[in-house]
């Protein structure tokens, strides 16, 4: 039983580290988007981008350690989505990061974990619900 119990913690931790990756993904490209359209910034500061992040923070992602937050931005540069440059400690906005942006392919992926955790939890209570309707017509039966 207990190995049951830590495979379902492992499992409920890496399905939220993947929907705070995810969502980390999705909060730095808009970021980076709004800036270039809308301020006409092509560069953001490393600093400007934590405190967004602070600011429209999870608590998943409060939860998650800042170190793997770091290595979270290292696959964005690693996949390309975005450029930083250590000198200036600026991050910008690479054509692929622009590209699935436009694809919304981090956001469809971020939907996706949290329509399977809500699924998860209806299925939950609808079975907490149908083994209490199961105890109460089995009571008012017995009577």
């Amino acid at each position: 039983m207990t190995e049951i119990k830590e495979l379902f913690k492992s499992e409920t931790k890496i399905s939220r580290d993947c929907r705070v990756k995810y969502w980390l993904f999705c909060k730095i490209l808009d970021y980076l988007l709004a800036n270039q359209f809308y301020i006409g910034k092509d560069y953001v500061s490393y600093k400007d981008i934590n405190t967004y992040l602070d600011k429209q923070c999870t608590f998943d992602y409060i939860d998650s350690i800042h170190a793997q937050t770091e290595l979270w931005i290292h696959e964005m540069l690693w996949l390309g989505l975005i450029n930083f440059d250590e000198s200036s400690q600026q991050m910008s906005l690479t054509p692929e990061g622009y590209k699935a942006c436009q694809e919304q392919r981090y956001h469809s992926i971020l939907a996706s974990l949290y329509e399977a955790k809500y699924s998860r939890l209806i299925a939950k209570w609808a079975l907490i619900v149908a083994l209490i309707s199961v105890v109460i017509s089995i009571s008012i039966n017995a009577i």
